[in-house]
């Protein structure tokens, strides 16, 4: 069962640690630190870098921006309808492995971490949906899947925690489309509540990766996704519906998608009056740094990790300074600091220094960028794992930076430098 506990603060922002185990312990310090973000996957996979090096370059590495460290470990996020096609053929094997065990995740383990969402954390693909089923792209084309056979298929990958299915709509649709989003969302997860506990007896089979008989509720572990777009009232009526569900944690779904900056703060706020405080908070879309930021003042705590991503398959390398005291590189024009750097730009051909001095990654530590301006002009593989560990690196030490101005209750002056001073 998922446990989240918040553990400091710093007006709405605020840390905690989010943890797999079973132990309803208040002192408990095993689990991931939040704010935190997920890596991104293809069904189970890391999409640039394999787990031999993902966990020698990336987990076991130090910020060395801040005096405090997360324990190494992630939370790798899967996309459901990238698994439906896969699960089935795997679930109808006559001796069909668990999917921990067909994807090699370890099946205990409270620093690493099995996420599963309907929205593609890239490319944010609008889904169809009738009352009984929601339809979204996978490998052989559309398919359909219904709540009853959404569930079954959580029982059967057992993620840690996840995202219940929805009718999720962006601003661009009617009034009527969004009030239908709303409504059908709510039925299909109670429907999904319903199924979560009714279990067979091959339910247990593949919930057991240990010799462990014991069955999870699914509803435990749970988040469900608050809908209705840019409309204050159908997103009051979701949030306050959504409240009253026995869940883990909530999530917003139809954010970029259409709207504008004041309407995201105006839907945002009346969310989180809305909900419980001590639930998680996971807000798919906002990716970049500064809507990252921007987020945790108002007390969210989970994020997709695709703004790593497309960083690396872009050619680009982030070098925004984590601090005020960080390595930096100055925009002529402006005098502001740069927050990333595109390699396949010429004047880097030549250029015989690391993407930052002061960087500890195998990367910086190791090759130019004039090497890299020629990998990524060659469209070498190499490329996207050279950039993906950098990359991934400079996120995660933001992120320890993020959680010790938390900390130290000095986290609104650090997002006032931050946004004055980083383009």
């Amino acid at each position: 069962r998922m446990s989240f506990r918040i553990t400091s603060q710093h007006g709405q922002a605020r840390c905690g640690i989010l943890s797999s185990s079973s132990s309803n312990s208040t002192t408990t310090t095993t689990g991931l630190l939040t704010p935190c973000f997920t890596e991104i996957t293809n069904c189970g996979s890391l999409l640039n870098l394999v787990d031999s090096v993902f966990n020698e370059q990336i987990l076991s590495h130090n910020s060395t921006t801040t005096t405090t460290t997360s324990p190494a470990g992630s939370i790798k996020q899967l996309n459901t309808f990238e698994l439906l096609e896969m699960t089935k053929s795997i679930r109808g094997h006559p001796n069909a492995p668990s999917f921990r065990k067909y994807i090699n995740f370890p099946s205990q383990d409270d620093n690493n971490l099995l996420f599963a969402s309907i929205r593609h954390p890239i490319y944010h693909t609008t889904l169809g949906a009738s009352d009984e089923e929601l339809t979204g792209p996978t490998v052989s084309g559309n398919r359909k899947i219904t709540p009853k056979e959404f569930i079954e298929m959580m029982k059967y990958i057992n993620p840690d925690f996840f995202v219940c299915i929805s009718d999720e709509v962006g601003s661009f649709d009617g009034v009527k489309r969004k009030a239908k989003s709303v409504k059908r969302s709510l039925d299909w997860l109670d429907r999904c509540i319903g199924y979560c506990s009714n279990t067979t007896e091959a339910d247990n089979k593949n919930n057991n990766d240990s010799n462990n008989n014991e069955t999870i509720d699914t509803s435990k572990k749970m988040i469900v996704s608050i809908q209705g777009t840019n409309n204050l009232k159908d997103r009051e009526k979701s949030a306050v519906e959504c409240a009253k569900r026995n869940v883990f944690g909530f999530a917003i779904g139809g954010l970029w998608m259409g709207e504008n900056e004041e309407e995201r703060n105006n839907i945002l706020n009346i969310i989180i009056q809305n909900i419980p405080s001590n639930k998680i908070r996971f807000i798919p879309g906002a990716t970049t740094p500064f809507d990252i930021l921007d987020s945790i003042l108002l007390g969210f705590d989970l994020f997709e990790g695709s703004y790593v991503n497309y960083l690396t398959t872009n050619g680009y390398a982030a070098v925004f300074p984590i601090s005020e005291n960080s390595e930096n590189i100055v925009e002529k024009n402006t005098g502001n600091f740069v927050s990333k750097i595109q390699l396949f730009d010429k004047q880097y051909s030549n250029d015989l220094s690391p993407i930052l001095n002061e960087c500890p990654c195998f990367t910086c530590k190791s090759h130019s960028r004039a090497y890299l301006h020629h990998l990524v002009e060659c469209r070498e593989m190499t490329a996207n794992i050279l950039l993906d560990i950098h990359n991934s690196i400079h996120f995660r030490n933001f992120f320890d930076k993020i959680r010790e101005e938390i900390k130290n209750e000095t986290f609104h002056n650090y997002v006032k430098w931050f946004k004055s001073n980083i383009i």
